[in-house]
């Protein structure tokens, strides 16, 4: 038994690149993705916290619990913390915190205190942020497949218009580009620009009513993420089967209740990665997300999958 479990142990991947870890007030969540890193043992991370609500005791105390998981860290690795002793909303903070990374990395992996990846993920991301270092069609490298399972290519990854942001990796020089006043979306939609990204107009309106809220109330940094991936024509890497999992249903900034993208199945990538020899959006992939992630009313599925997924 204890030779299998040596075997084990040094078939676990060890991360070559930086990791920037956010968390807040959830100990066990941030437990368990914490455990996740500490297999792969990273010889950076970066760990940004929020501070507690003011005037709020229960929270300072699942504040203070949940740094101290960061206290466990017991491998060669250089801890950097960004400990916020001011409370801000939670689409400040996280900005605020990709900021701070990008300050001082070129290319990183970022995990939130909900979202425990798979082994393979750490190492998947390691090797394209180095392939796609200088490709300056790639935008993000995500971990999370949102096709319930639906194979979509024979390779290792595929390309979409959408990232996703349930554990990812990305460059400085993508992140620079985000605009989090989205001072260019009035303009943007003046000149109809997103009908030359998708001419369907169920994205066209889709996106309108969501760029809209944005701007007038921010409150999405990924939101408004999309729209920076969008204006520079990103390709953005997903992988062909699921690699993280979302548990954050409790304290949760979003309700997350009856999201059926919690919680979802993983499988573990194989190496050496087969890389696509094109570089095309998976279209059929990206309707299907459509239609099943950024389309919330449930009473539309059946005409949008008849119409959007034949054209």
């Amino acid at each position: 038994m204890k030779k299998n479990k040596k075997k084990n142990m040094e078939n676990i991947y060890n991360t070559k690149s930086a990791v920037l870890f956010i968390i807040y007030k959830r100990k066990e969540t941030t437990k368990k993705v914490f455990d996740k890193i500490r297999e792969t043992k990273p010889k950076k991370l970066y760990v940004a916290a929020n501070a507690p609500q003011p005037d709020n005791k229960a929270e300072e105390l699942k504040v203070k619990q949940t740094r101290e998981v960061i206290e466990n860290v017991d491998w060669d690795c250089e801890v950097i913390k960004l400990y916020r002793t001011r409370h801000l909303n939670s689409h400040t903070s996280e900005i605020g915190a990709f900021n701070w990374f990008f300050e001082h990395e070129t290319e990183g992996i970022i995990l939130e205190d909900d979202c425990v990846p798979d082994n393979s993920f750490f190492r998947f991301c390691d090797e394209l942020l180095e392939k796609y270092r200088d490709d300056t069609r790639i935008g993000t490298i995500s971990g999370t497949n949102s096709q319930f399972g639906n194979n979509r290519t024979d390779y290792s990854y595929y390309f979409s218009k959408f990232g996703h942001s349930w554990g990812w990796a990305t460059w400085k020089n993508v992140w620079d580009k985000f605009q989090n006043t989205m001072i260019q979306w009035p303009q943007i939609k003046k000149l109809n620009l997103l009908q030359d990204i998708n001419s369907n107009k169920l994205f066209v309106n889709n996106w309108t009513k969501k760029f809209d809220s944005q701007y007038s109330n921010p409150s999405s940094w990924d939101t408004q993420f999309v729209l920076t991936l969008f204006l520079n024509n990103y390709l953005n890497i997903i992988p062909a089967y699921n690699l993280v999992k979302n548990i954050g249903t409790q304290d949760s900034a979003h309700n997350m209740e009856n999201n059926p993208y919690v919680n979802m199945n993983i499988t573990p990538v194989s190496f050496p990665l087969n890389h696509p020899p094109f570089f095309i959006i998976d279209r059929k992939a990206d309707n299907y997300r459509q239609i099943h992630v950024f389309n919330a009313n449930n009473i539309f599925k059946r005409i949008l999958n008849r119409f959007v997924l034949n054209h």
